[in-house]
């Protein structure tokens, strides 16, 4: 007799109203959870080469491929480790889990479902489960998926292009649908686009140690199926058999459970016969439509091939037969980055292909269309002639210059592996017009501090034509600001045009101060965006009651490396000059501004020379009563520019020192694009004064709950305890033969 496995998910006192059963249900769940996390019938952990990994299954043109190994062994490492210990200890933690068990073991709510869980079939399908997330899970697309992602971000350019120029047309006639020209446009190119649409291929899978044991629960599943089928054919009138749509099919040696689903299944004709909308001239084009559509199939299979337990989706068997079958993705020269690293505890691999990646990768492409279609719906808005001529001209121009400053991006490839102080890995990016210059090492990271608690350092490209396009788009600027004067002019008076003639010839003082002076001040094009951790105080306003101990004001940093200080000095100055003449003109405009403008020219910023350089802040107003470490600031030197807050970060940031940073960023002899750094252990520090002076205030101002305080107090803190365990993160990156290559590193350590 089969068993009758639908009884469990249908009638029954295991099916009570959902208002009864949540609380009961959702811990279910983490019971369960728990169950499959530490059980114990899992397979040994093993060494998993690329030649024994899910790699080996993979045909040389994929799409795109992820995977996660090792799960196991990083779960041994956290549940033997003492930061689990603690979090094990901890007494809301212990009061849930103790809960928990006495609800499993003793609520009758449970008793059903704690009987399923414990048949010997499901003990197996958990013991399965736990088999499959423990070394290798994969996750595949082939080829078909770069043409299909490809025809339709194509088809929904054009269309979005069509029906936003036809948008516009109806906004001139007034409300109105979508013009039949235009369907028969789009019906006729998506009908072509259909035809070259081929269904993707998609497989997911992952690696088991017993074939047999699996075998068993695919069988259990096609039973459920077939029993599920049977009873929707009998509760529903359905022009198929819902149970003919299952099968077992032997694919490429290996038998695999089957639901295989036609396009002919589907009522196209009484979906047609509903179209009423359709443009007549269409009609021949939809019934092709859907001629196509009538001959598409998709199957789902799932079985076990070469130890992996497979699940696919695809059109047809040539997905299942071309896994481990001719050329494959790690014999690829493309993939030889990766493959040098094939030896290290390897815990992820990712890959998106050239032709993938450049669907989504051009964003100047994107920029470009988006400025053409605005041209083009242009004659259908209600602007004047003169400004429509001027925009026709400008937005195809505008498109095409921002595009060609903006980077594109192709094929992505990386992996990364344990080692005895967290994770570390390598990422490749095929980048054209990165921005990265990587020619010579960073030496803004000498004057990043110590230890920061965060810090970004880069070198960025200028584009050769970037004084060009400035002064081209700065003349096109003006054009439209004449314009729109002349139009004011004719409403407002004359005292419009005074005023312009006024400000006009400020405009080339600025650009000269740019192009001649500010520009070669930071050829270099080195910059640095740093979080500071050293201005530490136990009262920073009069209003704080004061800390037993200090605070940590983290202070965010902006840094630019400096090629010519007498530039920046000159180039500021004029600025600023162009900056009081503008001030003195909108002073001198009208009685009301010169009288809510107290002042005559800009302020200036106290100058101070301290070791090192030159310091350039401004007070903060008494009445403020900050601490008087806090002051809007500039450094400048030979070397750097630096801004900040605080002027004592500033000038410390003037002296060159070998900042005390792990990892790839920490090597500051290697030439580099960019750094990054973040000290998250650091960052958990300087947290921590903080959540006790917090507490303390609370204890000061809510005596009557001082139980409760104390208690949140050292929970919050042995919670934040333990994210100290993550230390940080550093990376390093720079270009090599095309590509952006980033290493970077996770830093782990265990609690104390």
């Amino acid at each position: 007799m089969t068993p009758d496995y639908t009884h469990y998910s249908a009638g029954g006192q295991f099916m009570k109203p959902l208002s009864q059963r949540i609380h009961s249900f959702l811990s279910a769940l983490f019971i369960a959870g728990l169950l499959i996390c530490t059980t114990d019938s899992v397979v040994a952990q093993t060494s998993t080469p690329f030649r024994e990994s899910s790699l080996s299954l993979i045909p040389a043109d994929a799409a795109f491929f992820s995977s996660s190994l090792r799960m196991k062994e990083q779960l041994d490492i956290f549940l033997n480790s003492n930061a689990f210990q603690k979090i094990q200890s901890q007494p809301l933690v212990m009061m849930g889990m103790a809960q928990a068990q006495a609800m499993w073991q003793g609520d009758d709510d449970f008793q059903e479902f704690r009987e399923i869980v414990e048949q010997p079939e499901n003990q197996e399908l958990i013991a399965l489960l736990a088999d499959a997330f423990s070394n290798d899970i994969f996750v595949y697309g082939d080829a078909n998926v770069t043409s299909t992602i490809s025809e339709v971000s194509d088809f929904y350019g054009f269309v979005y292009s069509v029906a936003f120029k036809d948008g516009a047309m109806n906004r001139r006639r007034g409300p109105a649908s979508m013009d039949e020209e235009t369907q028969l446009l789009l019906i006729r190119e998506g009908k072509e686009r259909l035809k070259r649409l081929k269904f993707p291929g998609i497989a997911m899978g992952a690696r088991v140690s017993d074939a047999d044991r699996v075998n068993r629960q695919i069988q259990r599943l096609e039973v459920l199926l077939r029993q599920l089928a049977a009873r929707i054919s009998a509760e529903e009138d359905l022009p198929f058999d819902p149970a003919s749509l299952i099968s077992r099919r032997n694919i490429n040696g290996e038998s695999h459970l089957t639901i295989s689903f036609h396009g002919n299944l589907i009522p196209w004709d009484e979906i047609q016969r509903e179209m009423n909308d359709i443009p007549a001239a269409a009609v021949a084009d939809v019934e092709e439509i859907l001629g196509n559509l009538k001959e598409r199939s998709i199957q789902v299979t799932l079985g076990v091939r070469k130890d992996y337990l497979l699940l696919t989706i695809s059109a047809d068997d040539s997905l299942l037969n071309s896994l481990g079958e001719g050329s494959l993705l790690m014999d690829t020269d493309v993939f030889a980055p990766v493959n040098q690293h094939a030896e290290e505890r390897i815990v992820s691999v990712q890959y998106v292909s050239e032709e993938l990646a450049s669907i989504f990768g051009d964003s100047g492409k994107s920029i470009e269309q988006m400025f053409d279609n605005f041209a083009q719906m242009l004659p259908a808005l209600e602007i004047p002639e003169k400004y429509t001529q001027l925009l026709s001209r400008d937005l195809p121009e505008l498109g095409d210059d921002l595009a060609e400053l903006l980077p594109v991006f192709g094929r992505q490839l990386g992996c990364s592996w344990l080692t005895e102080r967290g994770y570390e890995g390598y990422f490749y990016q095929r980048v054209d017009r990165s921005g990265l210059d990587s020619s010579a090492p960073l030496e803004l990271m000498h004057h990043i501090g110590n230890a920061p608690l965060f810090a970004y350092v880069t070198r960025a490209v200028t584009p050769a034509n970037s004084s060009e396009l400035m002064d081209k788009w700065c003349s096109r600027t003006n054009e439209y600001i004449e314009l729109g004067v002349a139009d004011l002019e004719e409403e407002e008076g004359p005292q419009v045009r005074k005023l312009w003639n006024q400000i006009q010839p400020l405009f080339p003082r600025l650009g000269d101060a740019i192009r001649n002076d500010l520009t070669p001040a930071f050829k270099e094009s080195q910059s640095a965006l740093v979080l500071d951790g050293t201005f530490q105080r136990k009262q920073f306003h009069p209003m704080m009651p004061p800390s037993s101990e200090l605070l940590t004001l983290p202070t965010p940093v902006v840094i630019q490396s400096v090629t010519s200080r007498s530039h920046v000095e000159s180039g500021m100055s004029k600025v600023m000059s162009v900056l009081d003449d503008l001030l003195t003109i909108i002073r001198d405009s009208s009685p009301n501004a010169a009288r809510d403008i107290p002042f005559e020219t800009i302020p200036r910023p106290v100058q101070v020379e301290v070791d090192g350089g030159t310091l350039y802040k401004y007070e903060l107003p008494p009445q403020l009563e900050v601490d008087s470490g806090i002051a809007p600031n500039a450094g400048l030197n030979d070397q750097v520019l630096v801004m900040s807050l605080l002027p004592e970060v500033t000038e410390r940031m003037f002296a060159e020192s070998a900042p005390k940073i792990p990892g790839p960023a920490g090597d500051l002899s290697q030439p580099l694009g960019s750094a990054l750094w973040l000290d998250f252990e650091g960052c958990v520090d300087a947290s921590l004064p903080w959540i006790r002076y917090g507490f303390s205030v609370a204890k000061t101002n809510y005596r009557d709950n001082m139980m409760v305080i104390v208690m949140a107090e050292q929970q919050t803190l042995s919670i934040v305890d333990l994210l100290k365990c993550f230390r940080g993160y550093s990376s390093a990156s720079w270009i090599q033969e095309g590509d952006v290559v980033t290493h970077f590193e996770l830093l782990m350590q265990d609690s104390r």
